[in-house]
């Protein structure tokens, strides 16, 4: 492990902002806009429903892309399931990265590229720190008799 750290990755997709020019989105608040109450209610729980599948097939779309490009630069990748944190998040991408201390810019630069694409994600970026997910300890393992 001399030399390398670990790093926390994760990358979501901003509901709001990457549904906000959608033409379906457009087309269902237009609809809802002059509709009673109840049907106004009716029709905008479909635009949330939209706006999640929207957003849901974006992510299974970037994820292959993006876990590949950050992989490039990886010795190994731990991927975790993010817990649902901020609703207005769709998470596309979340692990932990054993990287060459020198690679963490070249990490750095790849997630800056992914932002620059595409503006409706958010990225944390943490660490380095030691490559605790990637080694095998057992705490408190018993001894040999006789040590």
């Amino acid at each position: 492990m001399d030399g390398k750290a670990e790093l926390r990755v994760e990358i979501s997709l901003g509901l709001e902002s990457f549904c906000a020019d959608d033409p379906e989105v457009a087309r269902l608040r237009e609809e809802a806009a002059n509709r009673p109450a109840g049907v106004r209610r009716l029709l905008e729980k479909r635009v949330e429903k939209a706006k999640k599948g929207i957003v849901d097939r974006a992510a299974d779309d970037y994820y292959p892309d993006w876990r590949a490009r950050l992989a490039r630069h990886c010795a190994q990748i731990e991927e975790y399931r993010r817990p649902l944190t901020d609703p207005g998040l769709v998470p596309v991408l979340t692990m932990a990265c054993l990287t060459d201390r020198v690679d963490i810019p070249t990490v750095g630069a790849v997630l800056t590229s992914i932002r620059e694409a595409e503006p409706a994600v958010t990225i944390r970026f943490l660490g380095p720190w030691p490559a605790y997910s990637f080694t095998d300890m057992e705490i408190g393992a018993s001894r040999p008799s006789g040590t």
